[in-house]
Parts: C-alpha cells; sequence; structure tokens
C-alpha cells in the first residue's frame, strides 16, 4: 500500500498498526511520500512521491489483549513531535478515528472522543493546525 499512495496525487492516510508501534505508521509515511519503482499488477510503475500521504491514529491492543486509545491530547502532541523529528516529511497532519480502538468499538463514546479531539485543537494551536479531520464510525441499527 505504501508503494501505492506514493503514486496518487490524493490524500491518503496511513493508520498506525492494531500493535501501537507509531513508528511503523511513520515509515509507511516516509514510504508514500518519496518515489519508488515496483511492479504492480504486472506493470512497472515510476511514482514521484504522495506529499500528502499522513497519519491516521486508530487505537491499539497490547499484547494482552487490552485496548488503548490513542486520540489524547498528550499522544498528540507526541506525534506532533515525532513529525518534527522527521523534517523531510511533508505537510504534517493526523485524522482521529473517533471508533475502533479508541472507542474500544463502543460507537456511542465517539461523541466524547471528537469533544476531547476539539477541546485539544483549541488549547494549542500548533495541535489545531495538525489535526486535519476524524473519522466516525456508524453502526447498523
Amino acid at each position: 500500500h505504501r508503494l501505492t499512495a506514493s503514486g496518487l496525487t490524493v490524500p491518503v492516510g496511513m493508520k498506525n498498526p492494531t500493535s501501537g508501534d507509531i513508528s511503523v505508521m511513520m515509515n509507511a509515511i516516509t514510504a508514500a511520500q518519496h518515489s519508488h519503482d515496483f511492479i504492480y499488477r504486472g506493470w512497472e510503475v515510476e511514482s514521484t512521491g504522495n506529499p500528502l500521504a499522513h497519519a491516521i491514529l486508530r487505537g491499539y491492543v497490547d499484547k494482552l489483549g487490552n485496548s488503548h486509545a490513542n486520540y489524547h491530547y498528550e499522544d498528540l502532541v507526541r506525534l506532533l513531535s515525532m513529525y518534527a523529528e522527521r523534517p523531510h516529511l511533508k505537510n504534517p497532519a493526523v485524522i482521529v478515528d473517533a471508533n475502533h480502538n479508541n472507542s474500544n468499538k463502543k460507537f456511542a463514546e465517539q461523541p466524547r472522543i471528537v469533544s476531547e479531539i476539539l477541546h485539544s485543537r483549541k488549547v494549542n494551536p500548533d495541535v489545531a493546525a495538525f489535526v486535519k479531520g476524524v473519522m466516525i464510525g456508524s453502526v447498523k441499527g
């Protein structure tokens, strides 16, 4: 997916893995933002890199099976600092997925989570510029 994303001209989000290892997501963003030569469906492809590849925080599950959120203020500031450590990355951005492990798959928690994210944006202008949006899940009724 990283290589395919490097050839697109639209924003592409890279979710953190379910293990929670943010460095894996940052490596995916780095790969997507750089050019590559690769084979895609039998065709040789040259990509120029996608400067709009960005992070998506979805929460994670630890090795004991416990669900953890990663949308809190501290998580956003830590991710922003990880971008700062990688000045080669363009357009630092994150979308927060309010569902999945961030809500422990409890869709009714999403409004509270979005409210917290909005508060984080309100108290820190760097976070406000960094957090571009949220993903909201739905449930069949």
